[in-house]
């Protein structure tokens, strides 16, 4: 249990305001964007890594249950407490972001937000391979300790970015790997961290590959009669070859609620593509995606101008984030081949019509994931209960497929 004699000793490693012991305070530590919660009984957030070691020797002497946490946005219950358990937060482990553009690399504390650790490497004219699971909330060492994948898909899971990782054990001690091959396959000590969703140890930096930016980047945006005509043409662009940076598939819901829908009327499903390339290649590139989405029924579909680019650009990051962390909405993250995706979305709002269920969310075509919300009254435990069902059977519907 939390005792004052513990309290005080924490307070005694970091500043008495980084250790949370009020019930109103711990209650915002008792969930992440899952459906489960539970409270702790004390929060701890170090700032430096000296602090993190001694802050986990003092939790594990007093054999409290012990959960790591960043920034409370992963879908898999990670960050959620044992009842009455500890929390170390590192979001307050963020100062330090260092690029070196020349070998390549970014390192940074694990509580640096991952747009920012983006932002920093954009001043360098580099980038990280694509996008981040989390982008817009995540911290880089949440990503890795569950090893995300990339919005668009090119470059797979985290882990093939990660060249080097720093952690602390339960004991204290301080663990490092360097994962510097081409690959980052290196499986030896502290690299054992990667995707263990801090139960192996506390991630307290990591060092990621990044890339030269490339000099051109285009966005061809597509609107289609429903959502499942604008997947079958991502799942087709992706199956006749396409390798874009990011395809993914909107409903007029999930982008109306924050920014106007783009895609004129009579369109219900929007199909955006990001590509990256040469100058010399990435017009005909995007007029190629313009032609296969006309096979597929497009009603319209564009290259966007300069204008449009960066207007759709802040506004997509801006839908993201919106679908982040809201009580009022059950998240049902679901992940089949890419040429199921059509099959599964079809099932997906049948079955929403069927049970009564309000869906709407993002489709990640390039990386095989469907991101849906059921929308719920928390006040209401029939809603809850209709909308917990009614995920638990699309989980089935998927794995089926």
């Amino acid at each position: 249990m939390v005792t004052n004699a513990l309290t005080a000793n924490l307070q005694y490693i970091v500043p008495e305001s980084c250790v949370i012991t009020d019930e109103a305070s711990l209650r915002l530590y008792a969930s992440d964007r899952s459906n489960l919660s539970s409270v702790p009984g004390i929060v701890v957030l170090p700032a430096t890594e000296d602090d993190l070691v001694k802050v986990v020797r003092a939790l594990v002497e007093a054999e409290l249950p012990l959960t790591i946490r960043g920034a409370g946005s992963g879908i898999t219950g990670g960050a959620v407490p044992v009842e009455g358990g500890a929390i170390i937060s590192t979001a307050r482990m963020y100062d330090g972001i260092d690029v070196d553009p020349d070998a390549g690399v970014v390192t940074a504390p694990a509580g640096a937000r991952l747009i920012d650790v983006e932002r920093a490497v954009a001043k360098h004219d580099c980038r990280l391979g694509d996008p981040i699971s989390g982008y817009g909330v995540g911290t880089i060492g949440g990503a890795v300790a569950r090893n995300s994948d990339g919005i668009g898909g090119r470059t797979g899971s985290l882990h093939g970015l990660v060249r080097g990782i720093r952690g602390v054990l339960a004991n204290g001690q301080v663990v490092e790997a360097d994962t510097a091959g081409p690959h980052g396959q290196s499986l030896h000590g502290a690299a054992l961290l990667i995707g263990s969703d801090g139960g192996l140890g506390v991630i307290s930096s990591v060092r990621l590959a990044i890339q030269r930016k490339m000099p051109s980047d285009r966005i061809v945006m597509a609107g289609f009669e429903n959502v499942v005509t604008a997947a079958e043409a991502g799942a087709g662009l992706i199956s006749a070859g396409a390798c874009p940076v990011i395809a993914d598939v909107f409903d007029r819901a999930s982008w109306s609620e924050t920014s106007p829908w783009p895609a004129g009327e009579g369109v219900d499903g929007m199909l955006l593509v990001w590509i990256s390339g040469l100058e010399a290649d990435v017009d005909d590139e995007a007029a190629w995606v313009i032609g296969v989405c006309r096979d597929y029924f497009a009603l319209r579909a564009n290259i966007l101008d300069e204008d449009g680019f960066t207007v759709i650009c802040g506004a997509w990051e801006d839908v993201i984030r919106a679908n982040d962390n809201r009580p009022e909405r059950v998240p049902i993250d679901l992940s089949v081949p890419i040429h199921q995706i059509p099959e599964l979305l079809r099932t997906l709002y049948a079955r929403a019509s069927e049970q009564s269920v309000s869906i709407s969310g993002i489709t990640r075509i390039a990386r095989g994931t469907v991101n849906m919300y059921a929308t719920v009254n928390p006040r209401e435990d029939e809603s809850v209960i209709r909308a917990g069902h009614y995920m638990e059977e699309m989980v089935e519907v998927a794995h089926d497929l």
